[in-house]
């Protein structure tokens, strides 16, 4: 097959699995990018990934971001020909399909960057047996019967002391009103897909905000600080069980 002069022909083995990563991020630094390739053998050389990355920006299948108040490196989200490409392989996907676009809500960068994060610490550390993202989540529950209550931030399935355990994840960098955690209590105690569910918030204020909301909730929910993650093993990372009121560690829920 011959292509047009200057047009790209993304490769399966390399551009694929760097175009997925990216999708379900929905914002990714080059630095966060880096580490998720380089920790899933995609890309040995950051020369070849440097290279990659800019290749796919210049052909439309990234979009390039410049948010300094969230990172100092620049920030990937994809991009149309991405969201085509991807799609035609098979990617469940119900976002626009032209992209994120480039002028985005700098809330929801800073978000997924933080929750970036939070995957890779578990990521380098840990065993991941699955981590479904909000994008897939959010996909799975406007275009299936089989999604859930909710759009989690994550689904993730852990091997925590060698016992396999799955949980919904919920990164909280801002409070809500009472009024929304009430809805959101409600969705949660409907749940059937799955029975633990860890809020991981950047500040003691949101940690007691969270745990005055939940209170009553009759659910396995537990919340900790996401800046521990960096001092120690994430399956140590010490939790709220809030029907308790007990701290108990990750490994033990």
């Amino acid at each position: 097959m011959r292509y047009m002069k200057g047009a790209v022909n993304p490769s399966r083995d390399h551009d694929y699995p760097l175009l997925k990563r990216v999708l379900g991020c929905r914002y990714v630094t080059h630095g966060q990018l880096w580490r998720f390739l380089h920790r899933d053998l995609y890309e040995r050389s950051r020369g070849s990934y440097d290279w990659r990355v800019k290749r796919l920006w210049e052909s439309g299948y990234l979009t390039h971001l410049a948010v300094p108040m969230v990172s100092q490196e620049c920030v990937y989200t994809i991009a149309g020909n991405g969201v085509t490409y991807l799609v035609g392989l098979g990617e469940i996907y119900s976002g626009p399909l032209n992209g994120l676009g480039t002028d985005p809500d700098i809330n929801a960068v800073a978000h997924a960057v933080g929750l970036n994060e939070i995957h890779l610490q578990f990521h380098e550390r840990m065993v991941i047996i699955s981590w479904e993202t909000e994008t897939e989540i959010r996909s799975r529950n406007e275009l299936t019967t089989a999604g859930y209550k909710k759009d989690y931030d994550a689904v993730v399935t852990l091997v925590l002391s060698g016992e396999v355990k799955t949980f919904a994840l919920e990164y909280e960098r801002t409070a809500k009103t009472y009024r929304e955690y009430s809805k959101i209590r409600q969705r949660i105690e409907t749940e059937r897909r799955i029975d633990r569910f860890l809020y991981l918030v950047t500040n003691s204020h949101l940690q007691s905000l969270i745990e005055q909301s939940y209170r009553r909730i009759s659910r396995a929910l537990y919340i900790g600080r996401a800046s521990e993650l960096e001092s120690g093993s994430p399956e140590d990372l010490e939790v709220l069980e809030v029907q308790t009121n007990r701290m108990v560690r990750l490994k033990d829920i």
